[in-house]
């Protein structure tokens, strides 16, 4: 069709302007606007501006006034622009129509008029003297509703009385007056609003399909009804451009939209409220490519999240520090729930942890799990608690706790409850915070601190594997003693300083008590020892065998008893000091029954021996055995001044028999 001044664009499109971001450095906030060079002069509400894919909200991020737009802060350099014109009226340049454009064939001349030739052409009337600012009538009079007008005088038009008065049909004007509905060919509309009434769904105005170019105002709502599969299709002018719909309010202000980027395939919902899904069949589902993948559900009021998929799992992903982590898993296939586990999930919770540092008992903790009661502060009293309760079956009341309970400022205990009875809980165990730990009490008072009650029990037992209980550790009640149970019997207990024992031991077995020792058989390796209060030495076994007693010792030859020397012997009366014994014994060599004698090398003076007794052991059967000095075998002992003593043989002696000594004594060894 026909036009004035430049070539419109598509009026009533989505139109893209041209980009201006090539001119953005960080520093610039206003630039012009124009659609293929020319420039534009839109609303700023018709405007959908987006900076590196973020949406520019109208007034707030960015004005327009004239052709112009100004940002609230400048574009950073580089950045990417996208914007888009929705809706705009034809361009006639800008805003004056000069000569050139009201040109018509032949420039004609001065003064002449313009005349309508009938079909569509205009020629110049010669009738030059003829002046809109001085003419008074028409050259030709023209009938108007059969009234003639020449231009001299006003007229007044009369309506049929069947028809209009003023502007409102007269009542005698029924439904069946109007027999035909005109309609408008070609052409634009230039008058007023059409009413709503005219454009009734049941006048069938706009029936077929129907094309609207540029922005369309719809005032009380619009109703789409089609019958049978139809859509409402909107169709991008280019394949980058985006299509949508953009709502605001009465002030003309954005208020949120509904946008789909058509190239990158993206739907947003955008609302600077609050967006809603009500779905009143109780579930909304998520496909893809038609298969459900998982939905949002409503069951008797309780909100579930289903995954729809066989044996794929629920994720919950987010970003630290620009890196993208999986912060849980919940496994359909086992039905358990990892914590930083990925896919590793072992148990049916399962928490993890990567920390790399160094575990450190006086450092501060590094918690992996918190179990936290956030009732009261840190310094604010005792007996405040957090804890972890462990049932047994399925909606049973709890069967046990692990208890963190304040004990005072900044400290507190661990404490170990369970159930003993329907509606009854005690405390079983406890660490507290100085690192001693009660069971069945609750204010240990040693590293480990057992308590039995009012009865005696075993408060230390070994079974073996069939539950044989193999031997126990307990107290008593009535007593102070610590017993000692093996095989069902008690067979040792320590007594206090209250009773009449301090050791006892009970057995049937051939020996009361056994002490086996891995030291080397050496006078240097204690294997017993008494000691008196002083801490002095009173009994001794060594390694080798030896039992020393009184600070007094035994030989390698045998078995020395003797005590603490009294009063100084006076003369030859010696009832006043101890007597001692050591015995000893030697085998008879070839050389000894050639000399006819036998050493023993003792440490005791000659002065000191009180008696002796000689022992003679045959090694053939045939020899007698004597023990007791024999004047018929003629055995005579000799001892010396330095210590040493000598066995004469007298009667039958014969290489390896046994020869031996019975010594009594007083004094010391010296």
């Amino acid at each position: 069709m026909p036009y004035i001044g430049h070539s419109p664009t598509q009026a009533g499109s989505y139109i893209e302007v041209d980009d201006f971001g090539s001119s953005f450095n960080g520093s610039t906030v206003a630039f012009t606007l124009q659609v293929g060079g020319v420039n534009i002069t839109p609303n700023q509400q018709n405007l959908l501006v987006m900076i590196d894919g973020v949406l520019q909200q109208p007034s707030d991020a960015f004005s327009v006034s004239g052709s112009t737009i100004t940002f609230t802060e400048a574009p950073a350099n580089g950045a990417d622009l996208y914007c888009l014109l929705m809706g705009q009226s034809a361009s006639i340049g800008n805003g004056t129509i000069g000569a050139d454009e009201l040109k018509i064939s032949g420039d004609g001349t001065s003064g002449q008029l313009l005349k309508s030739d009938g079909d569509g052409t205009y020629s110049y009337l010669n009738q030059t003297s003829v002046t809109a600012g001085t003419a008074t009538t028409l050259a030709t009079a023209r009938t108007i509703n059969g009234v003639s007008f020449d231009g001299s005088a006003n007229i007044t038009v009369t309506a049929d009385a069947n028809t209009l008065s003023n502007t409102t049909l007269k009542s005698t004007v029924v439904n069946s007056s109007l027999t035909s509905v005109g309609t408008i060919g070609t052409g634009v509309w230039q008058g007023t609003a059409i009413a709503s009434a005219y454009l009734d769904a049941d006048t069938a105005h706009l029936s077929g399909t129907q094309t609207f170019s540029g922005a369309k105002t719809f005032t009380g709502g619009l109703t789409i009804d089609p019958s049978g599969d139809n859509y409402v299709t909107m169709t991008s002018g280019a394949s980058d451009a985006n299509l949508g719909f953009l709502f605001k309010n009465s002030s003309d202000a954005q208020k949120g939209f509904v946008l789909f980027d058509s190239d990158d395939s993206i739907l947003t919902l955008d609302s600077d409220g609050v967006i809603r899904l009500d779905a009143d069949g109780g579930q909304i589902q998520f496909l893809d490519g038609g298969t459900e993948i998982g939905v949002l559900e409503n069951s008797s009021s309780d909100f579930v999240i289903e995954s729809k998929v066989q044996d794929k799992d629920i994720l919950f992903r987010g970003n630290d520090g620009g890196t993208g982590i999986e912060l849980m898993r919940m496994n359909m296939s086992g039905a358990n729930i990892g914590i930083s586990t990925g896919n590793s999930i072992g148990a049916k919770l399962h928490v993890a942890d990567n920390r790399s540092t160094a575990y450190s008992s006086t450092g501060e903790p590094a918690e992996t799990i918190i179990a936290h009661n956030k009732n009261g502060t840190d310094n604010s009293g005792v007996n405040n608690y957090a804890s972890l309760s462990f049932q047994v079956a399925d909606g049973a009341t709890s069967q046990g706790f692990l208890n963190y309970v304040r004990t005072g400022n900044n400290t507190g205990d661990f404490t170990f409850s369970q159930r003993t009875g329907s509606s009854s809980y005690a405390e079983a165990m406890r660490i507290s915070s100085d690192g001693k730990i009660g069971v069945g009490h609750t204010t240990p008072q040693f590293g480990l601190t057992l308590a039995q009650g009012n009865t005696d029990k075993e408060a230390i037992g070994w079974e073996d594997a069939s539950n044989t209980k193999r031997a126990s550790i307990y107290t008593s009640t009535s007593d102070d003693f610590l017993t000692f149970n093996v095989a069902g019997g008690d067979r040792m207990k320590l007594g206090s300083n209250s009773s009449n024992w301090t050791l006892q031991l009970t057995g049937n077995s051939p020996y009361g008590m056994q002490i086996t020792t891995t030291a080397s058989n050496s006078s240097s390796h204690d294997m017993f020892v008494v000691k008196r209060g002083d801490g002095t030495k009173c009994f001794e076994i060594f390694g080798d065998g030896n039992v020393y007693g009184t600070n007094e010792f035994i030989s390698d030859y045998g078995f020395r008893s003797r005590g603490t020397a009294g009063a100084a012997p006076s003369g030859d009366d010696h009832y006043n000091v101890p007597i001692k014994m050591v015995a000893y014994r030697k085998t008879v060599s070839s050389t000894d029954v050639s000399n006819g004698y036998i050493d023993f090398d003792t440490d005791i003076y000659r002065d000191n021996i009180i008696s002796g007794i000689t022992n003679h052991f045959g090694a053939a059967a045939t020899n007698v055995n004597n023990i007791g000095y024999n004047p018929g075998y003629g055995h005579s002992l000799h001892f010396y001044a330095g210590g040493g003593c000598r066995l004469y043989f007298g009667g039958s002696v014969v290489q390896n028999d046994k020869m031996g000594i019975v010594l009594f004594f007083y004094g010391s060894t010296g």
